[in-house]
């Protein structure tokens, strides 16, 4: 579906005053009436909603709520390197002749890779906090304002509701004044962690920056092992934690367990056979299941 270009200048203008009413109609010229109107149409088609990352929903590129709910983290965390690949809805003359000059611009501090079909954008910034959800948060409603800019820049559209064309594809999440960074930086020993399905990179220490810090680099999983970082190392500061030893510990009681409980069934299996001796069985019976072997 095509807009006509009273939507689109309706579009950009809805944006740039983050949707407040008065100042649209004041810069359109239009009535209260005629706002609403032209707002419904448009989020009928898809190409407005003002809460398309609500925190509510709590899915941030990977990062779940839920259990960070309870506490916040005893460290800060940084997310970094960022990367967005956008697919544009609607392309103008204007993106046309930039990318025609220039492939590559920078936009709000953030370098913009203008691509045939898509953007390519490197955020170059950081976003802290001490809850991944919120950090996460903090990330995507920066991105929403720098995709905004953007539209208006390029006379592009790139925000489209029902439409899943902003992904992300590079992230790095890491936990400040880790423990166990400290300890690798100290004695020069960089710890790396790969994935056994695929071999990435997943975790990794760092000090590029005198901070110490463990972490999550893989493009797709980093913001779900972030979660499973920060649970861990809780865990092992309020001495709550399960550790491995213990674990084989538990494992190595249920293996003696098993093979008791294995013994005293054979002795069992030996009891009977000496006092029913040899029962005869009828061919038509060979192969056949009892009910009682389930």
């Amino acid at each position: 579906m095509k807009l006509t270009k009273k939507q689109t200048k309706f579009i950009k203008t809805i944006k740039y005053y983050d949707f407040n009413y008065k100042l649209v109609c004041k810069s359109l010229r239009l009535k209260k009436s005629g706002y609403y109107k032209m707002l419904s149409r448009l989020k009928t088609m898809g190409f407005l909603n003002p809460k398309r990352h609500d925190l509510s929903s709590g899915h941030f590129g990977g990062v779940t709520g839920g259990h960070f709910e309870k506490a916040k983290n005893k460290k800060v965390l940084r997310l970094h390197s960022v990367r967005l690949r956008v697919k544009i809805v609607k392309k103008s003359d204007k993106f046309l002749r930039v990318r025609a000059e220039c492939n590559r611009i920078s936009f709000m501090g953030v370098t913009v890779v203008l691509e045939e079909e898509f953007l390519l954008l490197y955020l170059n910034r950081d976003f802290t906090g001490s809850v991944p959800l919120e950090v996460a948060g903090d990330m995507w409603a920066y991105v929403d304002r720098l995709l905004v800019g953007l539209e208006n820049n390029l006379d592009l559209i790139l925000l489209k509701d029902k439409k899943d064309n902003v992904k992300l594809v590079g992230q790095h999440w890491s936990e400040c004044d880790n423990e166990l960074a400290k300890k690798h930086n100290e004695e020069g020993d960089a710890l790396q962690i790969r994935g056994v399905d695929d071999n990435k990179l997943w975790l990794k220490t760092d000090n590029s920056f005198n901070l110490d810090e463990l972490e999550c680099v893989h493009s797709e999983r980093a913001g779900k092992d972030i979660e499973r970082v920060v649970d861990f190392m809780n865990d092992i500061r309020e001495g709550t934690g399960v550790l491995l030893s213990d674990v084989l510990g538990i494992l190595k009681e249920v293996v003696v367990q098993n093979k008791e409980t294995a013994s005293g069934l054979n002795s069992v299996v030996m009891i009977l056979k000496s006092q029913l001796g040899s029962v005869p069985v009828a061919p038509s019976d060979i192969g056949v299941r009892v009910d009682y072997i389930g």
